[in-house]
């Protein structure tokens, strides 16, 4: 709660004798801030893997970021470089990067670039062929996921996508997060950033859910990691039957429930 704001001087008879008084030394302090949709530990997973934070680079930069990645061989994921946080920008020169990422070592190396805005990435031809896309299988999708893909006149795809095809794509990349690191990660990112508390809209759905976003926040809990007060949302099927989506959601609330 904030009494006054002014110097010293001037707030000096609001202060108590018992207030504890701090020199920040010409720093700043504010009110925790909060978000209010923040999908945080899937945002910890991407700290976990190679990310360039949404720099502005050029595609020759880039080029050499992840041959550094892959001669070092750091920041493989089953054999696939898994690069996050690309600056949109990247998608413009869209032929650059197909012309880069497959030839000479990445023509047999997947690799998949990430859109910072989380809704579009690009696939190399040889992670294309790891997960089986092409005409065939985008021909067999919903008229409404197969725009997702971008494609060539012939219809094979160019490895651009968006929206629910960046899943499609990724189901081709083997799951080894670390999910505790990537929670721990989020939540030293955004106490860095001020904010204490937020809602995290998707921690789970009533279709299959399994667990691992709530888990992942208790874990922080249990360890006494969690210093953010978090509300967490599990998504519904609007087409299903709600009374036993209720009771699964009454049931995971009975599960991380925890008196203090």
């Amino acid at each position: 709660k904030v009494s006054a704001i002014g110097d010293l001087k001037s707030i000096e008879k609001f202060i108590e004798k018992s207030a504890k008084k701090v020199d920040l030394k010409g720093g700043t302090v504010l009110p925790g801030l909060i978000d209010s949709h923040i999908h945080a530990i899937d945002g910890g997973e991407t700290l976990t893997k190679p990310n360039l934070a949404d720099q502005t680079i050029s595609i020759r930069a880039l080029t050499d970021y992840v041959l550094g990645l892959l001669h070092r061989q750091e920041g493989l994921t089953g054999g696939v470089l898994d690069i996050y946080g690309l600056n949109i920008s990247t998608w413009s020169s869209l032929d650059s990067v197909v012309s880069a990422f497959n030839k000479g070592e990445f023509s047999t190396v997947p690799v998949f670039l990430r859109g910072s805005d989380g809704h579009t990435a690009w696939a190399n031809t040889a992670l294309l062929l790891k997960g089986n896309i092409n005409k065939q299988y985008i021909d067999k999708q919903p008229e409404d996921l197969q725009k997702y893909f971008r494609r060539l006149p012939g219809g094979e795809p160019t490895g651009f996508v968006a929206e629910d095809a960046v899943g499609k794509v990724a189901a081709a990349i083997p799951d080894q997060t670390n999910w505790m690191l990537a929670a721990e990660k989020a939540m030293n990112h955004l106490s860095s950033l001020g904010i204490t508390a937020w809602l995290d809209p998707s921690v789970g759905n009533t279709r299959s859910d399994s667990g691992l976003l709530l888990n992942a926040y208790a874990s922080l809990y249990q360890t006494g990691k969690l210093y953010a007060h978090v509300v967490a949302t599990i998504v519904a099927d609007a087409d299903a039957n709600p009374v036993p989506q209720i009771n699964m959601v009454k049931a995971i609330r009975q599960k991380f429930h925890h008196e203090d």
